[in-house]
């Protein structure tokens, strides 16, 4: 990209000490965007004063913790009451933040803080109303006295920018799911490239440019492969081969980095485009990309996440193609609804405890959630790409299904990779544990008594971390 020029300016030393102002006109009415500051504000050691006792308050203090900020909650419920978040209150039992059990009070902004800063608090977090308490006057009080203050659901009381465009937020899913090295070897030409393209996508899915009734046939190939659970040991000699020869890889963007640190420097790496909103138009645009390389005689391999066929889209993919006039290849992965529970020691089947395996999408047609399965005490439910709706999908179960709380689950992220986590609880307790320690995608959600049968929890939760 290129920067923009601006007037060059001579700096002479000062001979006055008159200074001057911007001639700035207050009385342009003309509406315009002002862009908030992006910064990065250094934590350690600063008093957080967080309001409220549910989840997110639980979650606020985690945050704060992790950045070096001391917290501290304030609310009127007694700390055994069952309004107050499992998490929070093993926080406060533990000491690891403060605890001020009473109602909101303005003086609390001037009293609750640091000594080197006159006792005024650093930072204010609005988790939930309560009690009578006045967010909007807390918000107008702490932009007067000059302290960043957030609000839960409420954007226009928020002084820390909470916000992403779409364009962000599939940046840093760029960022976050490409190999450091693919990043490292863009250029200003790539990065360019890319944001032009982003610019001209839309959420309506566009008119396919090429016609059913073209008489060239088209020239390259095309194979649908499936990258296993994450781990690139796991890939099977079939699927390796073809990455290794491929000129264009068209990969879902949850594909593990170490699987795309695989894909040769020769070969065109592209990652698909997709959130929230534009799913339809990034799948589309995948599948002409393809068809436009085969027509060049190119080899083209489209990556996918576990297997093709489970949740993923392939039957689709391969329907597409076959309208268009290609034959695809479909060759399988280690799906991660099988390999994820082995590698977190839950066998989906064991002798008097579960012989009966059932696979689940937590997320149905358009984003709208699907009907969750009925309990069967023999069964072990494993949950794909429904984490980031946990607490329904949970509530569902027991409230709309009769599932018992005291089920035993476990949330598995990232399996067969190194950075693996496995959260063990139970229905009654595992959306606390996940609000708590936070989500880390890729992950998937299993259910059944098999998730003992080899490691039993003690307390609420438990969270491993690694291999």
């Amino acid at each position: 990209m290129t920067a923009p020029e601006y007037p060059s300016a001579t700096i002479l030393p000062s001979t006055s000490t008159t200074t001057t102002t911007p001639n700035i006109n207050i009385n342009n009415t003309t509406p315009t965007y002002t862009p908030p500051l992006l910064t990065a504000t250094p934590s350690k050691g600063h008093i957080h004063l967080i309001i409220g006792c549910n989840a997110l308050a639980g979650a606020r203090c985690t945050r704060s913790l992790e950045v070096g900020a001391l917290p501290t909650v304030i609310f009127p419920e007694a700390l055994d009451s069952e309004e107050v978040h499992l998490g929070l209150k093993k926080r406060i039992e533990d000491g690891e933040v403060g605890f001020v059990n009473r109602g909101f009070e303005v003086t609390d902004l001037k009293t609750l803080g640091r000594e080197e800063v006159e006792y005024f608090v650093d930072a204010v977090f609005v988790t939930a109303g309560f009690g009578g308490v006045d967010a909007s006057m807390i918000s107008k009080t702490c932009a007067r006295l000059r302290i960043p203050v957030n609000v839960v659901d409420s954007t226009s009381l928020n002084d820390l920018e909470s916000q992403k465009s779409r364009r962000i937020r599939w940046l840093s899913q760029i960022c976050e799911y490409w190999p450091l090295q693919k990043l490292v070897d863009l250029t200003e030409e790539d990065i360019n490239n890319l944001f032009d393209e982003y610019s001209t996508s839309t959420s309506t899915p566009p008119t396919s440019s090429t016609q059913e009734t073209e008489t060239e046939k088209p020239k390259g190939t095309i194979s649908l492969i499936g990258s296993g659970p994450g781990n690139p040991s796991l890939l099977t000699k079939a699927s390796l081969d073809a990455l290794l020869s491929a000129d264009l890889i068209l990969a879902d963007k949850l594909v593990p980095s170490q699987i795309l640190a695989l894909v040769p420097r020769r070969s065109t790496l592209f990652i698909a485009r997709k959130f929230p909103g534009n799913a339809e138009a990034a799948q589309l645009e995948l599948l002409e990309k393809g068809l436009e390389a085969i027509q060049r005689g190119q080899k083209v391999v489209r990556l996918k996440q576990g297997d093709p066929y489970i949740y993923g889209r392939g039957a689709e993919e391969y329907q597409w193609f076959e309208k268009m006039g290609v034959k695809i290849e479909v060759l399988p992965g280690i799906t991660s609804a099988l390999s994820a529970p082995l590698y977190a020691a839950i066998p989906s089947t064991h002798r008097a405890v579960a012989d009966q395996i059932l696979i689940c999408t937590g997320t149905g047609r358009k984003g709208v959630p699907p009907d969750p399965p009925v309990y069967v005490k023999s069964q072990t439910t494993v949950f794909l790409m429904a984490c980031h709706r946990l607490a329904s999908l949970v509530e569902g179960l027991v409230k709309t299904k009769g599932w018992p709380e005291e089920v035993p689950c476990a949330v598995i992220e990232r399996a067969s990779c190194e950075d693996q986590r496995v959260v063990r609880s139970t229905l009654k307790n595992i959306v606390a544990a996940i609000e708590e320690v936070g989500s880390r995608p890729p992950g998937l959600f299993v259910v059944g008594w098999a998730c003992e049968v080899l490691k039993k929890v003690d307390g609420a939760w438990s969270v491993e971390e690694g291999l």
